[in-house]
């Protein structure tokens, strides 16, 4: 025999079951739609944004490649510096990267713009290096391997890089920075032929092409603060 209160639970289920049925049909709301934007935003990183960071690191391994394998050589043959010069070179450029390299990292993080900090050093570390090829004595030589060094920063770009991709993607940044790889191999290839038949001249200008192409793009394509800097 039913009571009133089995009565009031088929009541309450026939209207549960009306409303999950009527709900897909309720019109939604911008708001809604915003939600669903982020969300999407969070669970996967935007294509177009990838492809940007993806074409950066090709370029900026090209224009690595014009000078990377043929400094030793170019201080050798065209320098004439002693083996112990060279050694003194490659031991400060190492050297001195290891020190500045998180320096500008902390500057990024103070002024909260790791694009800047990069297009500032950048370009610091480009003219350090076309002036090279002006350097006729060892300590004008040295103060260009020196200066170059001292503007090394591709960590903040990695850290902003980091930054679009959150925690959920961070595995996708191997696929962004394996682009430097691909193009310093075939960069290296290339320059070494380049190298061979023209003479460094050609080293150093194209190096001015390919990094000025960089600033170009990260200048006009990348926002002046990550979302992360923005909520610091």
């Amino acid at each position: 025999m039913s009571t009133a209160s089995d009565h009031e639970r088929d009541e309450e289920e026939i209207i549960q079951n009306h409303l999950e049925l009527t709900e897909p049909l309720l019109p939604k709301s911008d708001a809604d739609d915003d939600n669903l934007e982020e969300e999407v935003e969070d669970n996967l990183p935007c294509a177009s944004r990838m492809l940007f960071f993806q074409s950066i690191y090709f370029l900026s391994g090209l224009s690595a490649s014009t000078w990377g394998r043929f400094g030793i050589v170019y201080y050798d043959q065209v320098k004439h510096l002693s083996s112990e010069e060279i050694g003194v070179l490659q031991g400060l450029l190492r050297l001195v990267g290891f020190v500045t390299l998180p320096f500008w990292g902390y500057i990024a993080d103070i002024i909260r713009s790791r694009k800047a900090v990069y297009l500032f050093c950048n370009s610091l570390s480009m003219l350090s290096l076309l002036s090279l090829s002006k350097a006729q004595t060892f300590p004008s030589i040295l103060g260009c391997v020196i200066s170059m060094a001292s503007f090394k920063s591709s960590g903040v770009l990695d850290a902003h890089v980091l930054d679009f991709l959150g925690e959920k993607h961070r595995s996708l940044y191997g696929k962004i920075r394996l682009m430097t790889a691909i193009s310093w191999g075939l960069g290296a290839v290339v320059m070494g032929w380049i190298t061979d038949e023209y003479g460094f001249e050609w080293n150093f200008l194209l190096f001015a092409i390919m990094m000025s192409t960089v600033l170009l793009v990260t200048a006009f394509g990348l926002p002046a603060r990550s979302k992360k800097e923005q909520a610091q």
